[in-house]
C-alpha cells in the first residue's frame, strides 16, 4: 500500500469537522430578516449585557430568564429588541428594555454556540437560566436537547471553560441524562458536534 493511499485512508477515518453556521435574524434597519416572524407578545426586560452567544456589541442578554431574551438584537432606538428563540425556528420575540441600552461591554472569552446539532441528531439549545434537573456527580446542564431528560449537554459545575471542546476541527461535548432527584448516572459520554450555530449581525 502506497503512502498516498495510506494517507487517504487515514483522512477518511477522521470524523468530519464541525460545521459552523451563522444566523442573522434582523436587517441593518433592525427589522426582521426575510423569512423571520415576530411573536405578538412584548416582554419587559432589564439589566441587559453582552449575549453569551455573540462577540458583537449589537447583541445582548437581558433579565428575567423567563423572557427568553438571551440572544437579542438591539433595534436602533436602543430600547426595543428582537430576540431569537433558537437557531432552527425563524421566530423572534419582541422585548423592551426598561432603559436605553448604552454601550455594551464586550464578552470576555469566546462566545458559546447558540445551538448545536449532535452526531446522534439531537438539537440542543444554550441554557438560559432557570431551575433544571441535576445529577449526583456535580455535572450540570449547559444545553437542553430535544431528546428529553435522557440527553443534555453537560459541564462540571466547577469548570471555568466552555461546555464545547473546540481543540480540534471536530468539536465535542459531554452528554448524559439528568433527573429531578439528582440521581446517580454513569459518567457522561463524549459526542461529536455536527453543526454549531451562532447569531450574527447584518
Amino acid at each position: 500500500m502506497t503512502e498516498t493511499i495510506k494517507g487517504a485512508l487515514a483522512a477518511l477515518a477522521q470524523p468530519p469537522a464541525t460545521r459552523v453556521v451563522t444566523i442573522t435574524g434582523v436587517s441593518k434597519a433592525g427589522d426582521p430578516a426575510p423569512g423571520f416572524t415576530v411573536d405578538a407578545s412584548d416582554n419587559p426586560v432589564e439589566m441587559c449585557s453582552a449575549s453569551p452567544a455573540s462577540t458583537s456589541r449589537s447583541m445582548v442578554s437581558c433579565s428575567p430568564s423567563a423572557a427568553g431574551a438571551d440572544v437579542c438584537w438591539i433595534k436602533p432606538d436602543r430600547r426595543n429588541l428582537l430576540c431569537g428563540t433558537n437557531p432552527w425556528d425563524k421566530q423572534l420575540l419582541p422585548a423592551t428594555s426598561d432603559v436605553a441600552i448604552g454601550q455594551v461591554a464586550p464578552l470576555q472569552g469566546d462566545p458559546e454556540p447558540w445551538g448545536l446539532v449532535l452526531a446522534d441528531g439531537a438539537r440542543c439549545r444554550l441554557r438560559n437560566g432557570g431551575a433544571w434537573s441535576g445529577r449526583a456527580d456535580d455535572y450540570v446542564g449547559a444545553y437542553y436537547c430535544d431528546h428529553g431528560e435522557s440527553e443534555y449537554v453537560l459541564i462540571h459545575q466547577q469548570s471555568t471553560g466552555s461546555a464545547v471542546n473546540r481543540s480540534s476541527p471536530t468539536w465535542t461535548v459531554q452528554v448524559g441524562p439528568m433527573s429531578a432527584d439528582n440521581a446517580a448516572f454513569p459518567p457522561p459520554k463524549t459526542m461529536r458536534v455536527a453543526t454549531a450555530y451562532f447569531p450574527g449581525v447584518p
